[in-house]
C-alpha cells in the first residue's frame, strides 16, 4: 500500500525543547539525509536509507496518481532507525507547511525489529519467548479460542513433537514447516507438571512472519519493507487527498474516510495490476459465505484498530472478534490505521480481520470494474463527507444497486466469476 499526501530550509524546523544538562540531544530526522523534489519530501538517518526508500515512495505517489487521475497530494515521508524517535518526532512544522507526514522505520531497523508477542489462532492462544530462552509461554487466550487445542495462559510450551523450543521465533519456524493434517505434539511446562497437548495442523494457519514493521499477520503474505513503505504512504496521500477536498488542514481531523476503503485504496497501489491483485481476489472468492455483510463493512471499525484503545497490553475483543497486542504505555494512535509504535503484533480469530483485506480490495475492484475508474476519487471524497455508499453510487449514476445487501449480491458473483488463480 502506499501513503499518502518546497523545498525550503529545513534547519530548525522542530522546536524541540533544550536537553537537560548532562544529556545528548536526539538527531534532528530533517537535518539528516534527505530528497526533496516537487512530489514529495523523504528524510532519513543516513542517504542509504533514503535511496532505498525513494522507489517505493515514488511507487506510491505515481500510483496514487493513476487511480486517481490526478497529481497526488505533496507529503512528507520520514523514516526512523529506532521506535522511540519515530514516537517521538513532532509533525507539527511539516504541517505548518501543508505537508501530511507518514513516519516508518528504516529498512534495517524493520528487519531488527523482532515481533516479542504474536496471536498464535490456530492454538487459541497469544504466545511470547519465555525470558531467557526457556520456551514459548502462552500469554493470553484469543477470544473465542480458549479452547482450540487445551493451552492455558501461564504455559510454557518446551518442545514441538519432540524438538525442543526456545523462543518464539523457533517455534514458528517449527510450526510452519508442519504439513497441513500433520497430528502436533507439545510438551507443556503447566506450573511445573510435564503435559502433553495434541493437535492438527489445519491450512492456512502458519503463524506468519515474526519480524519487521509491525502488520496483520496473515499466514506469511511475502510482503517486503518496501512494499509495506508503499502502502503506508498511500494511507498517507488518501488522508491529505481528502483533506485538501474537504478543506481540512493538513494535521487536523480528517473526514471518515472508512476503513474498509482506506485498506482497499492502499492495496490497489501497493498491487498496481490485475494480475498482481490476482491472489487477493482469489482470496475474497474462497471467503464467499463467511464474509462480512457490506452494510457491516461499511461501518465497522478497522479490525487492527479496534483494540487500541488502552495502554495496558490487555488482549480485548472487538466488535468483529479480531484482538491485537499493544505494548505497555504506548498511545492509541488516531486515523484509519494504526501506527507502527506499540503494535506488537495482531490476531485475526475471525473473519472480520482474514478476510476483511481482500473482501475490501475485490469490492473496489468490482466497483471500478462496474462504474469505471472515477469512482474511486467519488467515493473517497464522498465517504468522507459523511454520505453513504448508496448516495455515491446514486449521485454517480452508476449501474449498479444502492441498497447493500443487493449491492453485495452482485459483488459477489463478480467475485466467484472471477477464475480461480492457478494450482
Amino acid at each position: 500500500m502506499s501513503f499518502l499526501r518546497r523545498a525550503i530550509p529545513i534547519l530548525s524546523l522542530l522546536a524541540a525543547p533544550a536537553p537537560l544538562a548532562g544529556q545528548t540531544p536526539a538527531p534532528d530526522p530533517l537535518s539528516a539525509a534527505k530528497h526533496v523534489d516537487e512530489r514529495y519530501e523523504l528524510y532519513a538517518p543516513t542517504q542509504q536509507d533514503v535511496d532505498r526508500a525513494r522507489p517505493y515512495v515514488e511507487r506510491a505517489i505515481e500510483g496514487f496518481s493513476r487511480a486517481f487521475g490526478e497529481p497526488a497530494p505533496r507529503v512528507a515521508v520520514v523514516l526512523f532507525d529506532a521506535n522511540a524517535a519515530l514516537a517521538a518526532f513532532d509533525e507539527a512544522p511539516l504541517a505548518r507547511r501543508g505537508l501530511a507526514t507518514r513516519r516508518w522505520l528504516t529498512e534495517q531497523a524493520s528487519a531488527q525489529r523482532s515481533t516479542d508477542l504474536v496471536a498464535a489462532t490456530p492454538l487459541g492462544v497469544v504466545v511470547g519467548s519465555a525470558p531467557g530462552g526457556a520456551g514459548v509461554r502462552v500469554v493470553a487466550a484469543l477470544p473465542g479460542g480458549a479452547a482450540a487445542v487445551g493451552l492455558q495462559p501461564g504455559d510454557v510450551i518446551k518442545s514441538l513433537n519432540g524438538t525442543a523450543v526456545a523462543t518464539l521465533s523457533e517455534f514458528a519456524g517449527l510450526f510452519d514447516a508442519l504439513a497441513v493434517g500433520t497430528q502436533a505434539r507439545l510438551e507443556v511446562n503447566r506450573g511445573g507438571t510435564v503435559v502433553q497437548v495434541a493437535f492438527a495442523k489445519h491450512a492456512g494457519s502458519n503463524l506468519g512472519r515474526l519480524a519487521g514493521p509491525a502488520q496483520q499477520i496473515t499466514g506469511g503474505t511475502g510482503a517486503t519493507h518496501g512494499d509495506v513503505l508503499t502502502h503506508e504512504t498511500t494511507h498517507t496521500l488518501l488522508d491529505a487527498y481528502v483533506q485538501s477536498r474537504l478543506g481540512t488542514p493538513p494535521g487536523g481531523t480528517v473526514g471518515r474516510v472508512p476503513s474498509w476503503l482506506h485498506e482497499a485504496v492502499a492495496q490497489f497501489v501497493e498491487f498496481p495490476t490485475a494480475e498482481a491483485r490476482a491472489p487477493r481476489r482469489e482470496t475474497a472468492r474462497q471467503l464467499l459465505g463467511s464474509h462480512t455483510p457490506l452494510a457491516e463493512l461499511f461501518s465497522m471499525q478497522h479490525p487492527m484498530a479496534a483494540l487500541l484503545a488502552g495502554p495496558d497490553g490487555s488482549v480485548r475483543p472487538s466488535a468483529g472478534g479480531t484482538s491485537i497486542m499493544v505494548r505497555p504505555g504506548s498511545a492509541a494512535p488516531g486515523g484509519s490505521a494504526p501506527q507502527s509504535t506499540g503494535i506488537i503484533s495482531i490476531a485475526a480469530p475471525s473473519r472480520a480481520s482474514a478476510g476483511f483485506y481482500p473482501q475490501a480490495l475485490s469490492l473496489l475492484e468490482f466497483l471500478i470494474a462496474r462504474a469505471g475508474p472515477e469512482i474511486l476519487p467519488r467515493l473517497a471524497v464522498g465517504l468522507a463527507s459523511g454520505k453513504t455508499v448508496g448516495q455515491v453510487l446514486a449521485e454517480a449514476k452508476a449501474p449498479m444497486p444502492t441498497e447493500p445487501a443487493a449491492l453485495e449480491r452482485e459483488w459477489a458473483a463478480w467475485v466467484a466469476a472471477q477464475a480461480p488463480a492457478a494450482q
